[in-house]
């Protein structure tokens, strides 16, 4: 059995990735109310064995805190999952639309629900700290005249009725999750890697790089830069690399390491499989 953390509370986004990738029945899951939080706990308790953290989201972008996370606890990435974000339109069961006088959510799932609510103008569209706990709340106070926007498993799981499923503005909106924990994972069964390396500020050292990657046959599928704390014009690069073959991978990273002041391997692993999660299916690889 699996002690997983999340960030947010059941019926999360979060909450309904981590049902996805680990399939097993039994786990136990543990709500944390910051990403911060499930860093902390996850560095600390020897009990939990895995989290699962987003990333990036294909509207909002990359969640820069978790890679600072990611970096300073040293944790290992062993997966990832991709998810499609539906919105669903909750309230008590037996409620009507046209009983309702407030939406409560987080206000980033508001915003991306805005051409929905423009047909219902008298519906006051109030933010609240988390879309799961927004209808915990609303089951646990009763209120008839509030709807609350949140995943279908989080309806499921607090007894409301779906008044409309799919209320998001874009219907590709994909948020991706790691799956992490603090030990190192020993396997030759991988095909995508998550590194954070810190260059010289010099002329063509990222340039350099990425001349490696191509000479190793390497896809650079995610690059993403931010400073490094209290040293002006250093900064740190996050890089997720695929290749087909580890070797090519292993070859590489002896060559890049030369050309760093520090090069850190967060994680080797499994990529996920984009195209069934762009059929609108949750994708997961299997510990």
């Amino acid at each position: 059995m699996k002690k997983i953390l999340l960030q947010g509370y059941p019926g999360s986004y979060h909450d309904v990735a981590c049902q996805a990738y680990f399939r097993e029945s039994g786990n136990e899951v543990v709500a944390c109310d910051s990403f911060e939080i499930l860093a902390k706990t996850l560095a600390e308790d020897d009990s939990v064995t895995h989290a699962v953290m987003a990333i990036e989201n294909s509207i909002a972008g990359s969640i820069l805190q978790n890679y600072r996370l990611l970096r300073e606890n040293n944790f290992n990435i062993i997966g990832e999952i991709y998810l499609r974000i539906e919105h669903c339109l909750m309230a008590l069961p037996g409620t009507q639309i046209s009983d309702l006088t407030e939406i409560h959510s987080h206000p980033m799932a508001i915003k991306q629900c805005r051409t929905y609510f423009n047909n219902y103008p008298h519906l006051a569209l109030v933010d609240k700290e988390d879309t799961a706990l927004s209808a915990k709340m609303l089951q646990e106070r009763g209120e008839s005249h509030v709807g609350a926007i949140a995943s279908k498993r989080a309806a499921e799981i607090y007894h409301l009725d779906v008044l409309q499923e799919n209320v998001e503005d874009n219907k590709h909106n994909y948020t991706r999750f790691f799956i992490i924990q603090k030990e190192k994972v020993v396997s030759d069964n991988y095909n995508k890697a998550s590194v954070c390396l810190q260059l010289k500020h010099t002329k063509g050292s990222l340039s350099m790089v990425l001349n490696e990657l191509v000479a190793h046959d390497i896809n650079l599928s995610k690059l993403q830069s931010y400073p490094v704390l209290g040293q002006l014009t250093q900064y740190f690069f996050h890089m997720d690399l695929e290749f087909y073959d580890p070797k090519k991978y292993l070859e590489c990273k002896v060559s890049i390491d030369s050309l760093c002041i520090n090069y850190q391997e967060l994680g080797k692993y499994q990529k996920a499989d984009l195209s069934a999660a762009l059929r609108n299916e949750l994708t997961s690889v299997a510990l």
